[in-house]
């Protein structure tokens, strides 16, 4: 390991030594990430962690065995939680013991430790995919006709959800949409997304997405929106009339979802997951699932399916996406209702 001094002599003498290695971690992990939100959580925790430490007396380079012991037990209280949570799932346990974990292994590596001690924590083994599951797609159907798109905010919502359903996109990739990342695809539209690792997917859109995209669009921005480059993509309505026209957060489009679905889709991943029961229902192979969803393993996008292909039947005529959400062809006529 580094002399102290010499790890000292790196760091500003009026800055706290700690607060200066989470924030240089962090800068790192934001590096390779592009996810500010990561980098939020990632510090939400650290410093919660740091708190808790300071209540009991301790520091992060305490003994190994005694932070391996206390963060155990620290990333099991619901309490420690940014959310009023009675009890706290092994896969949310797991999640922090990893940000934990991977905190120590950057100082190890820059030698201001010499362990990690979250080595020494076994970390709890969550029930694979346990939270992967679609919704039901006569309820999908049925609610997406009901969104009275005559309405400003019906029409957002249909646009969001169409979107959403016919792409399988992430929560943040659907945020972070702006108009530059629109562009034409003959009669379709192609939308490019600011995906994890700086990675820029794509999806031509199904001609009932594009079309509901397009309405939205002219009807919030007007004709030549597509000049707009800057702007948001999904905006805010309703509320207070200084936020409308603001981009809409996680917690919007989250909105959105439970609106039309109920509680049961109050994650916005739900779409994720129904696209890809749809995918599979409609006869797609595991290497096309796997290019869809934008996964790094067959094995990883094999694991999902077969999870998935419980809550579905696959039919022998090969349905397609739009036609399982309730949508003909490419007429914008067949969404008036």
């Amino acid at each position: 390991m580094a002399d102290e001094n010499e790890t000292k002599a790196l760091i500003p003498g009026h800055v706290d030594r700690w607060l200066y290695w989470i924030e240089v971690w962090l800068q790192a992990k934001s590096n390779r990430s592009g996810s500010h939100k990561t980098e939020d959580e990632y510090r939400r925790v650290l410093l919660a962690f740091r708190r808790a430490l300071h209540e009991a007396g301790l520091e992060l380079d305490a003994e190994p065995r005694v932070i391996a012991a206390f963060a155990e037990q620290w990333a099991a209280t619901p309490q420690r939680r940014f959310k009023a949570e009675t009890t706290l799932r092994p896969s949310s346990i797991k999640h922090t013991l990893d940000i934990l974990s991977s905190f120590y292994r950057y100082l190890v590596r820059h030698e201001v430790l010499a362990r990690n001690p979250l080595e020494l924590v076994e970390r709890p083994r969550p029930s694979e995919y346990q939270g992967a599951a679609p919704l039901d797609f006569r309820l999908v159907r049925e609610r997406l006709k009901m969104i009275p798109i005559q309405t400003l905010l019906g029409q957002r919502d249909l646009a969001i959800l169409a979107v959403a359903f016919s792409t399988g996109r992430r929560a943040s990739e659907l945020v972070n949409l702006s108009i530059s990342d629109i562009s034409p695809a003959g009669t379709s539209l192609r939308l490019t997304w600011k995906a994890k690792g700086g990675k820029r997917p794509f999806n031509i859109l199904e001609p009932f997405a594009a079309d509901a995209l397009r309405s939205w669009l002219r009807r919030w921005y007007h004709a030549g929106w597509e000049r707009k480059t800057d702007a948001p993509v999904w905006v805010r309505v309703e509320g207070d009339e200084l936020q409308q026209g603001t981009r809409l957060s996680y917690w919007g489009i989250r909105d959105v979802y439970i609106r039309w679905f109920g509680e049961e889709a109050s994650k916005v991943h739900s779409s994720r997951h129904t696209f890809a029961a749809m995918k599979l229902k409609s006869g797609a192979s595991l290497l096309e699932l796997m290019a869809a969803l934008g996964h790094e393993s067959l094995d990883v996008t094999y694991r999902y399916a077969k999870h998935l292909s419980q809550a579905i039947e696959a039919d022998p005529q090969g349905a397609q996406i739009a036609a399982i959400l309730g949508f003909d062809a490419s007429s914008e006529d067949d969404q008036e209702h």
